[in-house]
């Protein structure tokens, strides 16, 4: 009969902490609409890296004031009516170029 399989190592980080960081989509996390947090993917689609995203307004990844603040509006109703919100909408990288 084979013996059990060995335990594998512990991961140094929390599997929460592994999972967000490899998503291969990107995610941010997000306070008063200012960056808090985000993972390599989602710095990597705006043109930058997790350090440099910190702190970022999202009005900075949008292509103008009026589309932040209109899509930001009929985002906030839809969260507080259902707890999420998900759209597709053109968005601006750092360096100015335009993606969708």
């Amino acid at each position: 009969m084979p013996s059990p399989p060995k335990s594998l190592p512990m991961p140094e980080m929390p599997l929460d902490a592994l999972a967000f960081h490899h998503a291969p989509v990107g995610i941010a996390l997000t306070e008063s609409r200012v960056v808090l947090d985000c993972n390599p993917a989602f710095a990597e689609l705006f043109g930058g890296t997790p350090d440099a995203m910190r702190g970022i307004a999202l009005v900075r990844l949008y292509p103008c004031v009026d589309d932040y603040e209109r899509i930001g509006a009929a985002g906030l109703k839809v969260m507080r009516d259902t707890g999420r919100y998900h759209d597709e909408r053109v968005m601006q990288r750092l360096d100015g170029t335009l993606f969708w």
